[in-house]
């Protein structure tokens, strides 16, 4: 009975503060009477990391789910920020496979939870493939003058006509910190191509 599991769902929600006992309730009806499951799991997926890596696994699979393409993402994303480490499993498998936007949602909570290092191996494969969103955050990050050398140390590594343009960016930014290796290297990099 849809009635009787809503108030149930509202007692796990509101009493005992059991959000995942609230979302599973809703999970039960979304067949039946999906515009209300899936509003209240959306709620729970908003203010709950269990919730968000359960709601982003659902919208993956149901087919009467409300679709859009980063929605599993942006949840996905809410779970590995908090450090959910099921979510960033799931994401970590999902990029390992190729999923671009996997690996974008997975290297800003990377990035945000200091693990530079795996974060900018994922933003430097995107960048390589033109992954806009990508090459846009990397952009409007304020990166250290180390994190701007290892990135243009990697492009310069790379040898590619297209890791060029992103080498000199990233040594350009890096000597605007004022940084000392970055002025040499580039200085070698200008007066070899003389």
């Amino acid at each position: 009975d849809i009635f009787l599991i809503t108030k149930v769902a509202r007692l796990y929600q509101q009493e005992f503060k059991q959000s995942l006992s609230a979302f599973d309730c809703y999970r039960l009806i979304s067949d039946r009477n999906s515009e209300l499951a899936f509003s209240n799991m959306m709620q729970l997926a908003d203010k709950n990391t269990v919730c968000a890596f359960e709601w982003g696994k659902f919208s993956e699979k149901n087919s009467l789910a409300p679709k859009h393409p980063s929605e599993k993402y942006y949840y996905f994303s809410l779970a590995a920020r908090a450090q959910h480490q099921e979510s960033i499993k799931y994401l970590e498998t999902l990029a390992a496979v190729g999923d671009m936007d996997a690996q974008y949602t997975l290297a800003r909570p990377y990035y945000e939870l200091n693990n530079f290092k795996k974060a900018i191996i994922l933003f430097i494969n995107l960048i390589e493939q033109q992954h806009v969103l990508s090459i846009s955050w990397v952009k409007d990050q304020s990166l250290s003058a180390d994190q701007c050398l290892l990135l243009a140390e990697h492009f310069e590594l790379e040898n590619k006509k297209t890791s060029i343009e992103w080498t000199l960016y990233f040594y350009k930014r890096a000597l605007s910190k004022e940084n000392n290796k970055a002025a040499f290297r580039l200085g070698q990099l200008y007066s070899d191509s003389s």
